[in-house]
């Protein structure tokens, strides 16, 4: 697979995003994003929703970075590995930021730009303006798909585990996690959810209560008190 070459000089640069659930990807968001954008760099926006994986294919072969989506748990999820197959760099925002950057060292992470929301239209502008750090960010996503998530290498992985011998820091317990930030909606609304539940059904309603680290970081959003880094929601519950 052809890997990102350089771009003829003044074309615009092409940003693709193929969002596989508009709402959950906050596809409203990235367009408001690539509108203020446009308003200051000469840019091509492609959106394909709905339409077979060979379409999109082919417009990752065109584009220059994807933009992948606003709340993600995870810094190369699907579309973004998809991209990487292909030496395009990708946009992704999340709240598991610092999560991942205090659970795995650098080289384990994948190296998409993933970043928080609001960092996202300043994030874009330098994948726009930035031509040699956009092709090394492509070149970086390629290679670590390649060694790391091509599938030989996953089945090999797969087999240590079977034969029970995995390294000891490849262990998560569930009950250690603080990331409660989740997926695919904005801190507000999650805040909202689990208090609402709460309220009616009770804190068992989330059913955490064998993990009280977990437990107990979810009453602290309910009730407005300050949460670490990692949970995704600092921002949320830091005094004004």
């Amino acid at each position: 697979m052809p890997s990102s070459d350089k771009r003829d000089s003044g074309a615009p640069v092409r940003i693709l995003h193929c969002p596989s659930n508009p709402i959950g990807k906050g596809t409203a968001i990235i367009r408001d994003l690539v509108a203020k954008a446009r308003e200051i760099r000469s840019i091509e926006y492609v959106e394909v929703i709905g339409q077979p994986n060979s379409v999109v294919m082919d417009e990752l072969r065109k584009c220059d970075f994807v933009i992948d989506q606003v709340y993600a748990d995870y810094g190369m999820a699907g579309f973004a590995t998809e991209a990487a197959w292909l030496g395009k760099p990708a946009l992704v925002g999340g709240l598991a930021v610092d999560y991942w950057k205090q659970e795995l060292c650098e080289s384990l992470r994948p190296p998409s730009l993933y970043c928080y929301p609001k960092q996202m239209y300043e994030m874009m502008l330098k994948l726009i303006d930035d031509e040699e750090f956009r092709l090394e960010l492509g070149r970086k996503a390629r290679a670590f798909v390649e060694s790391s998530w091509h599938p030989i290498k996953v089945a090999q992985k797969l087999l240590l585990a079977l034969d029970n011998k995995l390294s000891p820091d490849w262990y998560v317990e569930a009950a250690d996690i603080s990331y409660i930030a989740g997926w695919g909606m904005p801190p507000e609304r999650l805040k909202d959810i689990v208090s609402r539940m709460v309220r009616k059904h009770g804190i068992e309603s989330l059913c955490v209560g064998d993990k009280p680290k977990v437990q107990s970081l979810f009453e602290r959003l309910i009730n407005g008190q300050p949460l670490p880094p990692e949970t995704g929601l600092a921002d949320l519950t830091r005094t004004q």
